[in-house]
């Protein structure tokens, strides 16, 4: 079961302060194309320098994301992933 729902707030780039808001799951999407491997397609509250303005994401990622967007809001140090 996912974490998130379409239309909820995520953060996509914690370094810049870049936020996003989920608009597809792979549980209820559609979206023909969209990628299974992933569980959430996320539109980017701006778009980006290549010209996209979404970008697929797990719920691991966007769980790390958010983490380092919290710490970062408090000066302290990057969370680095396990690997």
């Amino acid at each position: 079961m996912l974490k998130r729902e379409v239309g909820q707030f995520v953060v996509v780039n914690p370094y810049y302060n870049t936020t996003g808001t989920i608009i597809d799951t792979k549980d209820i999407t559609t979206y023909k194309d969209f990628n299974k491997n992933f569980d959430y397609r996320v539109k980017w509250n701006q778009k980006m320098e290549d010209g996209t303005d979404w970008q697929y994401f797990n719920d691991d990622e966007l769980d790390m994301l958010e983490k380092n967007w919290n710490v970062t809001k408090a000066n302290k140090s990057i969370i680095v992933p396990d690997k």
